[in-house]
């Protein structure tokens, strides 16, 4: 199997049954109670991908064991340092789909992983916080070399080179914020963009991202092309009824509001507590071009 990440390219797994916990299991509910010590270490921790699905997977190449696997696509391309997964004890980096989940978190310069289903964990160690985070980089430069986009007025360039520190509002957050509140939000304070544009990437072209060139700052990304057509298919998006999307670890409200469009962008949606990152609106009219100017090349 080919993989990007081990030494060698590709896993050597072990044909005999393997495990790092010898098949024992925990409760999913004992999980704060847990006495971290009794965790193995994993000291050749490695995080790679499957070439032909970007599947992540946690290995151990000593071992010859795939640690942790997760069932679902990554784009990779789209991450910052700030994305790698990783929580606190109390509040840990939480991923699920269906039966599966992860849990993951750091104490005491070391990153703790649990995998299991919804009620018993089948996969728990530690491995060190310096290896955990320079083998999530390693893997995220190689994406970060390969991901050239297309801008509708700039150009061609490499993600890379946007400022990654850039924020348009200054860092702040806008909390417990959904799609039946927007009244609440001050529109006025909303920081307008006046060179917006839509980049689409070179070689995937089923990602999009919304770009200031004067700011050399990403604003935000969209997840799809069929969700974006979606919402260009959408009509009467107003602050009554925004146009909204959301996926695991990602989300987007956009609507009209007189002379402008209103982009609001976070990361995982949840009921109790749902996080704004970045917030800021654009002319209409050249809301409006940038998306005929996409629709129009990717119809071609």
């Amino acid at each position: 199997m080919k993989v990007f990440g081990t030494k060698s390219g590709e896993f050597k797994l072990k044909k005999n049954k393997s495990h790092v916990n010898d098949d024992k299991t925990l409760r999913a509910s004992d999980v704060q109670q847990l006495d971290l010590t009794w965790f193995p270490i994993v000291k050749d921790f490695e995080v790679v991908v499957t070439e032909d699905t970007n599947m992540l997977s946690f290995y151990s190449a000593k071992r010859k064991e795939q640690l942790t696997t997760f069932p679902r696509h990554y784009a990779l391309e789209e991450w910052d340092e700030e994305d790698i997964p990783l929580g606190t004890r109390t509040e840990p980096y939480i991923d699920r789909k269906e039966s599966w989940q992860v849990r993951i978190f750091e104490e005491n310069n070391f990153v703790y992983i649990l995998q299991g289903h919804n009620k018993n964990i089948h996969t728990w160690y530690k491995t060190p916080r310096n290896t955990y985070l320079k083998q999530w980089i390693k893997l995220l430069k190689r994406y970060w070399q390969t991901n050239i986009v297309i801008g509708t007025t700039s150009g061609e360039f490499n993600i890379r080179s946007i400022n990654q520190e850039a924020h348009i509002n200054n860092g702040g957050l806008l909390k417990n914020i959904n799609n039946d509140n927007l009244h609440k939000v001050k529109l006025a304070s909303f920081p307008i963009v006046e060179d917006f544009e839509i980049l689409v990437g070179k070689k995937k072209i089923d990602y999009f991202y919304f770009y200031s060139a004067s700011r050399n700052e990403i604003l935000n990304n969209f997840w799809g092309w069929p969700s974006f057509a979606n919402f260009l298919s959408s009509t009467n998006i107003s602050i009554d009824r925004p146009f909204s999307d959301v996926d695991q670890g990602w989300q987007v409200i956009i609507f009209e509001h007189g002379e402008f469009v209103y982009v609001l962008s976070g990361g995982e949606y949840t009921n109790k507590k749902n996080i704004i990152k970045k917030w800021y609106k654009v002319k209409k009219e050249m809301f409006e071009l940038e998306c005929y100017k996409l629709l129009k090349e990717n119809c071609r």
